[in-house]
């Protein structure tokens, strides 16, 4: 029976970063991070768009930030992601974040019991072309966390007279769904937002 190095698929999808300080893999880890480590990479990328990697990986939320669970509440939230708070409400924490190399506000929004109710990435551009190849890499990186097969509606990037875009892509998870919205807030200003929205199966 095959055993698979989460922490390694992790690093290799670029969904986590290794910690600096004397492990078990420390070496192999900061290896697979700068991509020195090419066979190690290889066997573990045969594995790791296996159906039950994407199911492990779409259980967790959001991307990126897979030591939070819906059934986290807010304290905890809070110590796990303590860096770069902006805001803190009784029912919201907002915090400077990067998902997939661009920076961006991340949102979680709890309910009255102080459960993650919904996790949001909000993302601006003053170029269009940034913002259609920022749009085709979330859904790529998505629909190999979720599966193509998971795609509820899908709206491809349209242009208009250069200036107003829009974009938009659902899809359903076990326990979530995740919804990428994208379109033009004024003349030169365009927003892409990526949620996540929890769900009783």
């Amino acid at each position: 029976m095959n055993s698979v190095l989460w922490n390694a698929v992790l690093i290799i999808n670029g969904y986590a970063l290794p910690l600096d300080f004397d492990y078990t893999y420390n070496e192999i880890f900061f290896a697979l991070e700068s991509q020195e480590l090419e066979v190690v990479k290889s066997e573990v990328e045969d594995v790791k768009t296996t159906r039950n990697i994407k199911q492990a990986l779409s259980d967790n939320i959001p991307p990126g930030f897979e030591q939070i669970t819906w059934e986290m509440k807010k304290p905890e939230v809070w110590y796990r992601m303590n860096k770069q708070l902006i805001e803190e409400r009784d029912n919201k924490l907002v915090y400077i974040a990067n998902l997939y190399d661009e920076s961006c506000l991340l949102t979680f929004m709890f309910d009255d019991e102080a459960k993650i109710k919904s996790v949001s990435y909000v993302f601006s551009f003053v170029d269009i072309t940034h913002a259609k190849h920022t749009f085709e890499r979330f859904i790529k990186n998505l629909n190999k966390i979720f599966g193509e097969e998971a795609v509820l509606e899908f709206q491809d990037f349209k242009g208009q007279d250069n200036k107003i875009i829009e974009a938009y892509s659902q899809w359903g998870g076990t326990n979530a769904t995740a919804e990428l919205l994208m379109g033009t807030l004024s003349r030169n200003v365009h927003a892409m937002r990526l949620t996540f929205a929890r769900f009783e199966p």
